[in-house]
């Protein structure tokens, strides 16, 4: 899936793949080498136990406006955010730099996530 920062005219990711199943949410990013970004949905934060690099968290409102964001965070971290947004989007370290996303920015998928 194709996601791209309207409000800065940016591409955010190329690659990103929607975790539907169980063992996609459990596992997100762990158990891959070379992970694509991932979005989710999730009220109840997430966690980097496993991972061996950082990363740069998205946290999306249901019209996929960013809420808050985490750049860099640490493996074997937990973040947390405000539960009524759902939507998470899980990206190397260094694309919310890259694609000087910030806060209230509005997000476009292509195709649109189920």
């Amino acid at each position: 899936m194709l996601i791209k920062n309207l409000t800065r005219k940016t591409l955010i990711a190329k690659n990103c793949k929607q975790a539907t199943t169980f063992l996609e949410l459990v596992f997100g990013l762990h158990w891959l080498s070379n992970p694509p970004e991932l979005l989710f949905k999730t009220r109840w934060g997430i966690h980097t136990l496993g991972l061996k690099k950082p990363i740069d968290v998205l946290i999306l409102n249901s019209e996929f406006r960013v809420q808050n964001l985490k750049q860099n965070l640490l493996p074997y971290r937990f973040y947390f955010w405000n539960p009524k947004y759902e939507w998470v989007l899980e990206l190397p370290a260094g694309a919310i730099k890259k694609s000087k996303t910030q806060v209230g920015d509005q997000l476009n998928f292509a195709p649109e996530p189920i």
